[in-house]
């Protein structure tokens, strides 16, 4: 392994951070371990997009970028799915099932859950592309949606609340607790299927 490999980077620059034995590359997708082997398959390489982190342009536009981000739009393409979107963004924010409509309207099967006690969410642990609805904190005083990328990493597109010259980035652990939940039926299905095949 090359000098370059062992130098431990942030998450969300080039070309790689080292977390917990992993190797995670450039826009948090696990690559690897540290004793060279890597996980992606060529078909699972070509799945992984490596793109940049979706920055919220709206005060309550997070819920926005993380669709944009699950959808693999810009925030601009993402803010026109949702009804009164610019108006919401600025004022309101967005709830669960306005989310989930516009990822069902895209042809995603989506649907979202409570986490925690009487959840209906059947996982135990999250999912890439789930989007995340943390408990409003001193640090997010209303709640913010976050989206998982993979591994122990997230979306955050608000990383630096409460700065003005907002940016985008990934973190590696939920800034406060889990309460909603967004997640793909479809993709708890083909994890059901690989895991009573293997």
């Amino acid at each position: 392994m090359s000098e370059n490999l062992k130098r431990p980077r942030l998450v969300g620059t080039p070309p790689f951070v080292i977390r917990g034995g992993h190797i995670i590359g450039r826009y948090g997708f696990i690559l690897g371990n540290m004793a060279g082997n890597f996980y992606a398959s060529e078909e699972e390489k070509e799945e992984q997009i490596y793109r940049e982190a979706i920055k919220q342009e709206d005060p309550l536009g997070c819920a926005v970028a993380c669709v944009a981000y699950a959808l693999n739009k810009t925030y601009q393409q993402s803010l026109a799915l949702f009804e009164n979107g610019k108006e919401k963004a600025i004022a309101t924010g967005f709830t669960c099932p306005e989310i989930v409509k516009v990822l069902k309207d895209a042809g995603l099967n989506y649907t979202y859950s409570p986490v925690g006690h009487d959840t209906m969410y059947p996982k135990t642990e999250f999912d890439p592309k789930d989007i995340i609805f943390i408990k409003p904190s001193s640090e997010y005083p209303v709640g913010h949606y976050l989206t998982r990328v993979a591994g122990n990493i997230f979306m955050d597109p608000w990383i630096n609340y409460p700065q003005e010259s907002r940016r985008s980035g990934f973190r590696t652990e939920l800034p406060s607790q889990a309460k909603w939940i967004i997640w793909s039926l479809d993709l708890l299905e083909d994890l059901q299927g690989k895991r009573s095949t293997s």
